[in-house]
């Protein structure tokens, strides 16, 4: 059993942040590929989701994984959580669990009014146009939408690619269900 609790991210959590490092899964599940008394593979799943990059990494070392393995989800499995899951033979979960969420999302934080009215200003030098495209002082512009939805698309694909794959559906299936909902 290995447990996947709280948000999926990369090692070296802050002080106070909980989660689980999907270093640590894959350090586990290379553990378990080479123990001959493992017979199979129980992922422990309580996440509301975590990195694009994090969830990734598990997911593909899962897909490589020798031994059958099974996922069970507790109270949430939702986008991270569900997406490193999706390759299992089986997915056992509470009835009251709350799963779903395929999709992907960029967050940035617009404090450029709350800086003019404090009168602050926030000076950047930067050798490329795009360099600060998430800034948090400015609006974004529309090419730099553009960019970060393009972004958005690509990664959203890969994820309806690999729930497609997993729980051998139809593509077109899994895009009628992966718009953000929880289920």
């Amino acid at each position: 059993v290995i447990p996947g609790r709280g948000v999926v991210g990369l090692s070296g959590l802050l002080p106070g942040e909980s989660g689980v490092s999907a270093e640590r899964i894959i350090e586990d599940l290379d553990y378990a590929d080479e123990d001959p008394h493992v017979r199979a593979v129980l992922l422990e799943v309580d996440s509301p989701g975590g990195g694009v990059h994090a969830t990734d990494m598990v997911n593909d070392r899962l897909k490589r994984l020798k031994k059958p393995y099974f996922a069970y989800f507790r109270s949430v499995a939702a986008s991270g959580g569900y997406y490193v899951s999706c390759a299992s033979r089986r997915i056992y979960a509470d009835r009251t669990c709350v799963t779903g969420s395929i999709s992907v999302k960029v967050e940035s934080l617009n404090v450029a009014g709350l800086m003019r009215m404090l009168g602050m200003k926030v000076e950047v030098i930067k050798s490329g146009r795009m360099k600060d495209i998430l800034s948090p002082y400015r609006p974004m512009t529309d090419e730099e939408r553009e960019v970060i939805q393009k972004v958005v698309d690509t990664f959203y694909g890969y994820f309806v690619d690999d729930v497609a794959a997993g729980r051998k559906m139809d593509r077109a299936e899994v895009e009628r269900i992966a718009d953000g909902r929880v289920f």
